[in-house]
């Protein structure tokens, strides 16, 4: 299990030790539910909304240790420790994002490793293999997640679920759109007895030019993002040094050293992140 679905195992263990139900002081809402389903983690509702409030809780504690501790050390103002009450709404914020960012992570792994399987499981259809045979010997390969969905469609099959069942339930537990047109376009193909080989080779088409499309788009995006990140990384901080020490005689005041050192620690690696998670959830990944 990844680091969150651990996190959300043990907050949720520790909620119930407690006797404290985070589901109802933090409910999920409908959309929340599918990320769940979606995310490949074996986490419940509660667990999930047990993870969403220690990461909240953890961030605002966190914060109060580390600034008493330079507080002692370098005598700064204790005041600026109750900014730790609005970190705990902004740390669950962070959770949401992250979760929602781990979705799309997925949904990109699956996008990646789609259309070399789709490839594969057209060349095993037209060496004359049935769906299920060709689908059992993609699986074994690595294809990353697409792997794993392959695997679970198989696991229905074998326990009596129709090709078509099987692959629909499969696709309601991926974020990736491509594979649910994917298992859409094999329903229609198998309902109507179409030609399932052309109907992959239209899916493997497309998949190509939409491939294509988001290099184009990610060229776009790393170009904005890289002008922005030259600003935050290195024109702020200058301006901020500057504000730190020459201020007072500038501007007429001089920014606290508090304010300089929770702008520089909280704020900017947090824009980082936001930075690097825009661009990893559009990455075409080719």
């Amino acid at each position: 299990m990844s680091f969150v679905g651990t996190v959300a195992v043990d907050a949720g263990s520790v909620c119930a030790a407690l006797g404290i139900d985070p589901e109802k002081l933090l409910p999920a809402s409908k959309q929340e539910r599918l990320k769940i389903l979606q995310a490949g983690m074996d986490i419940s509702t509660k667990q999930y909304c047990a993870y969403i409030l220690a990461v909240g809780f953890a961030a605002g504690l966190l914060f109060s240790v580390a600034y008493v501790a330079l507080t002692i050390l370098f005598g700064l103002n204790i005041l600026y420790v109750f900014i730790a009450l609005p970190l705990v709404p902004l740390g669950m914020m962070f959770a949401r994002y992250h979760f929602a960012f781990l979705v799309r992570a997925r949904a990109r792994d699956v996008d990646l490793n789609l259309l070399d399987a789709l490839r594969h499981l057209l060349s095993e259809l037209r060496s004359g293999e049935n769906i299920a045979h060709a689908a059992l010997n993609v699986s074994e390969e690595d294809y990353g997640a697409v792997s794993d969905l392959l695997k679970e469609a198989l696991i229905y099959i074998s326990e009596g679920a129709s090709v078509e069942s099987a692959f629909r339930e499969v696709s309601a537990r991926t974020p990736s759109e491509s594979f649910r047109n994917f298992t859409a376009s094999l329903s229609y193909s198998l309902s109507t007895g179409n030609s399932l080989v052309q109907v992959l080779e239209k899916n493997v088409r497309e998949l190509e030019m939409s491939q294509r499309i988001a290099v184009s788009i990610y060229t776009n995006e790393c170009s904005k993002l890289s002008t922005l990140a030259v600003v935050l990384t290195g024109v702020l901080p200058g301006l901020l040094i500057f504000a730190l020490a020459e201020g007072g005689f500038v501007f007429g005041f001089r920014l606290p050293v508090e304010s300089f050192m929770l702008i520089y620690l909280l704020a900017f690696p947090l824009a980082k992140y936001v930075m690097q998670a825009k661009l990893a959830s559009i990455s075409p990944g080719v």
